[in-house]
């Protein structure tokens, strides 16, 4: 029976080596259990500390991969702002030659007309005058002289 057991069984009525016994005892198995833990402790150590440094190593990592990112997002952030004035400026041009192109075959348009006008009518013809529109005046009072296509009638 071990000093801690008759310690149990007397309690205050042991004698003082019984209690010293019993303290002794407490404490060999207190430093056997520190020795236990501290040589768990040796062997789980380097394996935290391998887990730390790679911890390190990741949180580095991501700081790093996060610059990238915001170096990315920056290009593709210019890159979008040079499409869009690219576009604008693409757009504006052929929407000038659309203009170009189309005021030129109105021209060209309005010329056959005033042409073909001109040889349709006999009046215009003998004067050798050309044809102008009632808008079109050689001075701001002049008024042409439009035709009178309507037949004359006799009134009653």
């Amino acid at each position: 029976m071990s000093a801690r057991d008759r310690l149990k069984l007397l309690g205050d009525r042991a004698d003082p080596l019984t209690k010293c016994q019993a303290e002794a005892e407490e404490d060999a198995e207190r430093e056997a259990r520190e020795k236990q833990e501290a040589r768990g402790r040796a062997s789980v150590s380097p394996t935290i500390a391998a887990l730390q440094a790679e911890i390190i190593e990741l949180r580095a990592y991501v700081v790093q991969r996060d610059q990238e990112y915001l170096k990315m997002t920056e290009t593709l952030i210019e890159g979008f702002d040079k499409i869009e004035s690219w576009t604008r400026k693409t757009i504006e041009a052929r929407v000038l030659h659309s203009e170009a192109a189309m005021c030129a075959r109105i021209s060209e348009r309005f010329g056959e007309l005033r042409g073909q006008i001109s040889a349709i009518d006999p009046t215009r013809a003998k004067n050798d005058e050309p044809f102008k529109f009632a808008n079109e005046r050689a001075r701001d009072d002049d008024i042409p002289e439009l035709p009178n296509f309507l037949p004359a009638r006799a009134i009653n």
